[in-house]
C-alpha cells in the first residue's frame, strides 16, 4: 500500500483508494505522478493477486477506507466491474454512507480525481466517471 499525505489544507477531502489486478494500481499511480508530480490526495492503493486471500484483502480496503475518511468520504477507482478486485472493494465499502466506487479506472480518471481537491465526494465520482469516459474513443 502506498500513502499520499495532502499538503496543508485545512479543509478535508476525500480520499482515493486505487483496487485492481496486481500491478494496475501501482502502475497507474505510477504514471500519475509522472504526469501530476506531488499528489495532494490521502491515497492508497490495494493490488489484488490469484494467490491473496479475498477476505483478507477485504479487512485491507474496509481498513483502509477507516484510515482515509476524515470525514468527506473515500473514492475507490476499480479496474473492472465484476472481477475479484470489484467483488472486495464492493464487499468492504458495503454500509458505509461515505464511499464512492467508480470501475474502469485509468489514467484520465486518476489525473482527474488529483487535480480538483476541492471536490466533494460526489462531485469527485462524477467527475472521474466523465473523465474516464471521455479518454475513451476509436481515433482510427
Amino acid at each position: 500500500m502506498t500513502t499520499d499525505m495532502p499538503s496543508a489544507n485545512p479543509e478535508p477531502m476525500p480520499g482515493l483508494i486505487l483496487v485492481g489486478h496486481a500491478g494496475l494500481p501501482e502502475a497507474l499511480l505510477a504514471a500519475a505522478r509522472h504526469v501530476i508530480g506531488a499528489l495532494v490526495r490521502p491515497t492508497r492503493i490495494i493490488s489484488v493477486s490469484a494467490k491473496d486471500d479475498p477476505e483478507g484483502v477485504e479487512r485491507d480496503v474496509a481498513a483502509a477506507i477507516d484510515a482515509l475518511d476524515s470525514g468527506a468520504g473515500v473514492l475507490i477507482l476499480i479496474d473492472v466491474m465484476g472481477a475479484t478486485p470489484y467483488r472486495i472493494a464492493h464487499a468492504a465499502a458495503q454500509n458505509r454512507d461515505r464511499v464512492a466506487l467508480v470501475t474502469g479506472a485509468n489514467l484520465a480518471m486518476l489525473i482527474r480525481s488529483y487535480n480538483y481537491p476541492g471536490m466533494s465526494l460526489t462531485e469527485l465520482a462524477e467527475s472521474a466517471v466523465a473523465a474516464g469516459q471521455r479518454s475513451v474513443a476509436r481515433v482510427h
